[in-house]
């Protein structure tokens, strides 16, 4: 028997504490344990996951390379493992469930004053970046709230990346917020983008690359450094760089509200 499993965590730093989901077998758990801890947890419950389903053959996608040591280091106690190095539609579902209650722990972890609030103005800026001939693509997105997501997408060209970096941030904010705001730098995002039913009001706002945006200068560099880590298989360094430009963010914002990163309405921004 074939049994999809995604493992996945984060580090909610502010809280002090670590989240790792696992969802497999038609369950999905979290463990909370102490940031420092996160990835010694990740390890200790895919290895239960893996004794209890030692008859089966296992699907699993995790970005937690220190799963993917454990079972290149021991390849014949793992030998009914097969792992995926992007997300497949075998394990889509299971990913899916995974992250979400991960998110859903996270919040609930942070402090009261950094909690998602429902229905505010939210500024992000989101970038892709894909290598000459290359088919995976990085994509960003940058929030005034501190939120850095990066994601990997095999796609057929740029314009196909970026288009799916501003559906990344539909997909966290479009409920969270009356008037989204969304900072792009591709013209082909900025003119076919069609915005998916959310019950907030999408703006779309192009704005010229490398021109001094300081949230379009982070999401490049996320995006950018998102494709090295990967293609050269850096996940520490991944998670470096993301906590590092989150407290980028966290700087540029002190003293500041989102509305002063909205670029002036004209003929570069339209209603998505």
């Amino acid at each position: 028997m074939f049994i999809p499993v995604a493992i996945d965590y984060e580090k909610a730093h502010r809280a002090g504490k670590g989240v790792v989901t696992l969802s497999g077998g038609g369950a999905t758990k979290v463990q909370v344990c102490p940031a420092n801890s996160v990835k010694d947890v990740a390890v200790e419950m895919f290895i239960q996951f893996a004794i209890e389903h030692t008859a089966h053959t296992l699907g699993l996608y995790t970005s937690a390379s220190v799963i993917k040591q454990v079972i290149a280091e021991h390849p014949a106690l793992f030998a009914n493992v097969h792992m995926y190095s992007v997300v497949q539609t075998a394990v889509k579902n299971d990913y899916e469930a995974a992250r979400a209650l991960r998110k859903k722990t996270v919040e609930k972890l942070q402090p009261t004053e950094e909690r998602p609030r429902q229905r505010r103005d939210i500024v992000v800026a989101t970038d892709a970046s894909l290598a000459r001939g290359g088919t995976r693509a990085a994509i960003a997105m940058i929030s005034t709230y501190g939120k850095v997501q990066t994601r990997i997408r095999r796609v057929t060209g740029i314009n196909e990346a970026e288009l799916h970096a501003v559906q990344l941030a539909v997909a966290e904010y479009g409920k969270r917020a009356v008037n989204l705001h969304i900072l792009t730098d591709s013209r082909y995002a900025f003119t076919t983008f069609e915005c998916p039913p959310t019950t907030a009001k999408v703006h779309l706002h192009w704005v010229r690359g490398h021109n001094g945006n300081v949230l379009n200068g982070l999401a490049d560099r996320a995006a950018r450094f998102t494709r090295r880590n990967d293609a050269w298989k850096l996940p520490e360094m991944q998670e470096q760089m993301e906590d590092r430009l989150r407290d980028e963010i966290r700087e540029i914002m002190k003293g500041k509200t989102p509305a002063e990163f909205i670029p002036t309405a004209g003929e570069d921004t339209c209603a998505a």
